[in-house]
């Protein structure tokens, strides 16, 4: 009587033993899928990150390069302010030198 009783406790213990591992085959591949989901997403998110990044870096040089056309027109009409001769002309260009100036100011604000 004591050996059977034995023997059926070792059994319980297998059984709790097959019932936890039956659990995890169920479970496990749940994990897995969600697991593979969630870097699906992350690729995502990273792919989509990336194209922002390449589209800042475009427009950056594109602001920096008309930052560096603004500075040498200004520049040049700086150099044209000597030789100016009527008032109006004088005004005109220091208006468009003003003008280049604010759009460099934008551009690095920007």
């Amino acid at each position: 009587m004591e050996e059977k009783l034995k023997t059926l406790i070792l059994m319980q213990k297998y059984d709790d033993i097959i019932t936890q591992k039956d659990d995890l085959k169920i479970k496990l591949p749940e994990e897995l899928k969600s697991l593979q989901d969630n870097s699906k997403s992350a690729e995502i998110v990273v792919n989509e990150v990336k194209i922002k990044l390449e589209n800042n870096s475009v427009n950056q040089k594109k602001k920096e390069l008309e930052k560096t056309t603004n500075f040498q027109n200004i520049q040049k009409y700086e150099g044209q302010l000597l030789n100016i001769k009527t008032n109006k002309e004088y005004k005109a260009l220091n208006s468009e030198i003003a003008t280049l100036k604010q759009k460099n100011t934008a551009i690095d604000d920007e």
